[in-house]
């Protein structure tokens, strides 16, 4: 039996340990982040800060390949992306500047995924997200028990990319626009 591709991504996500929670984020002065490369796109300006908890330091800072998870409060996952590394790298929370002064001000937690974030959070002040994570091995037995067209993945030796690419082209979180079209130059084909 086939399962629908959201339902691989609602599985995943439930099997996924919450790491960071973005409790809220909240319009506050324009601030940049603090970047080495010159026009580099994550400077910002940003509008939005984020009150974020860890809650799994152990895992935030994990070196090891993961599938990583944005869901809303709401239950719907919103972005998915892959480390090979640690989650902190691809989450840092990083120096930051007022945009107008340029006064230090505290770290701020920062993602690829940020301006959608501040897009949906202008429209739904109340939203709320959670980072999840899935370690390849955990990954392994989940689409292993789901089986069908995802299950072939399971001994890939790139598994959190693979089936990053995987989800991409079958069932896209809203805020992984880019990221499709990468996906579908990577994605290996069954044999």
């Amino acid at each position: 039996m086939t399962v629908p591709p959201t339902e691989v991504v609602a599985t995943i996500a439930e099997a996924g340990s919450p790491v960071l929670r973005v409790t809220t984020v909240s319009e506050r002065r324009p601030w940049l982040r603090r970047v080495t490369t010159p026009g580099d796109a994550r400077l910002g300006p940003w509008r939005f800060q984020a009150n974020h908890d860890v809650v799994d330091w152990t895992a935030y800072n994990r070196l090891a390949a993961c599938l990583y998870l944005v869901l809303g409060n709401d239950g719907r996952v919103r972005y998915v992306g892959k480390t090979t590394a640690r989650l902190r790298t691809r989450w840092p929370i990083a120096p930051a500047v007022d945009a107008e002064t340029g006064q230090q001000l505290s770290n701020q937690l920062f993602h690829t995924c940020w301006e959608a974030m501040e897009a949906e959070r202008a429209q739904s002040p109340a939203l709320g997200f959670e980072v999840r994570a899935i370690t390849e091995p955990e990954l392994a037995q989940v689409i292993l028990a789901l089986g069908g067209e995802v299950g072939h993945l399971a001994s890939a030796a790139k598994l959190a990319e693979d089936v990053e690419s995987w989800i991409l082209l079958r069932a896209p979180p809203p805020w992984n626009k880019v990221r499709r079209r990468r996906a579908a130059r990577s994605t290996p084909r069954p044999a």
